[in-house]
Order: structure tokens, then C-alpha cells, then sequence
């Protein structure tokens, strides 16, 4: 009887320690799982971060589209200027036609007025 009761006493003293490393297994499984979660956390992270990165290129970009209209703006508003100056020119020159022929007229006039003087 004594050895029966001292073999059930060796099974459960190992079943025990198999309990415990299953605990422990159990512990550590635990563990690796809230790792999992973890490095799942940062993949998504990590994938946020390349939308974010991407997005900022588009906005770098985006910003740069905008510097090069600012510059095509200011280069229309130049040319509308030019186009002014140009049309300013224009009349000018036919103002100058038109004084040159009211000279040539004055001129034809002071003749017709000395000749009228003199018949």
C-alpha cells in the first residue's frame, strides 16, 4: 500500500511540474501574443506612416504646381503690361502722324495765305 501511495505521490509530483511548464508555455504564449499585437500595431503604423510620406510628397508637389503658377500669373500680368505699352506706341505713332500732317497743313496754309497776300 505504502508503495502504490508513493508511486501516486511521484505521478503527481510530476504532473505537477508538467503543469507548471505548461503554465509557463501558457505565460510565454501569452506573451508572443501581445507581441503579435504589438508588431501588428506598428505594421499599421508603419503603413500610415508611407500615406502620410506619400502625402506629403503630393502636397510638396502640389506646392511647387502652385510657386510655378504664382510665376505664370505674374509673367501674364508682365505681358498684358507689354501688350498696353504696345497698343500706348501704337497711338503715340499716330499721333505723330496725324501732328506731322496738321504741320504739312499749317504749312500749306501760311502759303495759300501768302499768296493770297501778295495777289
Amino acid at each position: 500500500m505504502q508503495f502504490k501511495a508513493n508511486k501516486t505521490v511521484q505521478i503527481l509530483h510530476k504532473t505537477n511540474k508538467t503543469v507548471q511548464v505548461l503554465h509557463k508555455a501558457n505565460k510565454t504564449v501569452q506573451v508572443l501574443h501581445k507581441a503579435n499585437k504589438t508588431v501588428q500595431v506598428l505594421h499599421k503604423t508603419n503603413k500610415t506612416v508611407q500615406v502620410l510620406y506619400k502625402a506629403n510628397k503630393s502636397v510638396q508637389v502640389l506646392h511647387k504646381v502652385n510657386k510655378t503658377v504664382q510665376v505664370l500669373h505674374k509673367c501674364n500680368k508682365i505681358v498684358q503690361g507689354l501688350h498696353k505699352a504696345k497698343k500706348t506706341v501704337q497711338g503715340l505713332h499716330k499721333a505723330k502722324e496725324t501732328v506731322q500732317v496738321l504741320h504739312k497743313a499749317n504749312k500749306t496754309v501760311q502759303v495759300l495765305h501768302k499768296t493770297n497776300k501778295t495777289v
